[in-house]
């Protein structure tokens, strides 16, 4: 029995070295880490390329994460701004390509993922020779939402100064979206008038 105690004792330190290791590696796969810029562009890019209907929780998750700070957004509250994630889609464009012009009609808003827009407005006159940037916008921020809530025209001219990638979210989409809320808050009017403590 001496003899017995002696080799379990021997042995048990060994069995915890080997098998330690093999759960740690496991884990580091399951939740992989985004450290660097491009890797987290990577990663929006690969959600965003995926039709809505394909994505699934994690991939809203981390839309959501990366847009969070879009004054937008943070207006309309999370309800709104996770449905909105959903739909989203990516679009590039080139240095130097014209994202929409002054009096064009809007149906988009943008959120910029990578890149460097210039904002232009008319100084005076009716050509392009009289517009002046009077802004540049950058990753993180955001451009375009009145065209969601309204159909007046543009009231500026937005040009890539780089190579830019955008998360995009259309009109109607945003419409829909808006319409399921309200059905919603009608509903929940609907039940509490007609809740027993009301009638």
């Amino acid at each position: 029995n001496t003899r017995l105690k002696e080799l379990t004792s021997m042995l048990s330190p060994r069995i915890e070295t080997v098998t330690t290791p093999k759960r740690g590696p496991r884990k580091a796969m399951a939740v992989p880490e985004m450290t660097s810029p491009e890797e987290q562009l990577d990663m929006a890019l690969a959600v965003l390329r995926k039709p809505s209907e394909a994505r699934n929780v994690r991939d809203t998750a981390y839309l959501l994460k990366a847009t969070e700070n879009i004054t937008f957004f943070q207006k309309e509250g999370p309800e709104i701004h996770e449905q909105c994630v959903r739909y989203m889609y990516h679009e590039s464009m080139p240095e130097g390509k014209t994202v929409f012009s002054i009096g064009d009609t809007g149906s988009t808003f943008y959120v910029i993922l990578h890149g460097i827009v210039g904002v232009l407005i008319n100084t005076g006159g009716s050509d392009e020779s009289t517009l002046r940037e009077v802004k540049q916008m950058t990753a993180g921020e955001a451009f375009g939402e009145l065209a969601l809530m309204n159909n007046k025209p543009r009231a500026a001219t937005i040009i890539c100064k780089t190579v830019c990638h955008f998360a995009v979210l259309d009109k109607a989409w945003y419409r829909e979206i808006l319409k399921e809320k309200q059905e919603k808050e009608l509903m929940k009017k609907l039940s509490f008038l007609f809740s027993p403590h009301v009638l």
